[in-house]
């Protein structure tokens, strides 16, 4: 039996650090650097956040218009070619 997953890795976890990146990002209109001291992380782990929180966003949208499309892969699942 494995163990849990660590809070910080758990996929509601990831989905509110994304949604508060991007809330602080262009609602807020905080810098890069504003959002890592807002959210308590290193400035290029931010920059990875938002890329993923937007990835994510973009394939839900299209998933909305064109029906169930490929699910968004985290980079841990990166396979090389």
């Amino acid at each position: 039996m494995t163990p849990p997953a660590p809070k910080s890795h758990t996929p509601a976890r990831k989905a509110s650090s994304q949604r508060k990146c991007l809330l602080l990002r262009f609602f807020h209109d905080f810098s890069i650097a504003d959002t890592a001291v807002a959210m308590n992380r290193d400035v290029n782990a931010v920059k990875a956040l938002q890329h993923r929180a937007i990835r994510r966003l973009a394939a839900l949208f299209s998933r909305e218009r064109t029906g169930p499309a490929e699910p968004v892969r985290e980079r841990s699942e990166h396979v090389e070619r």
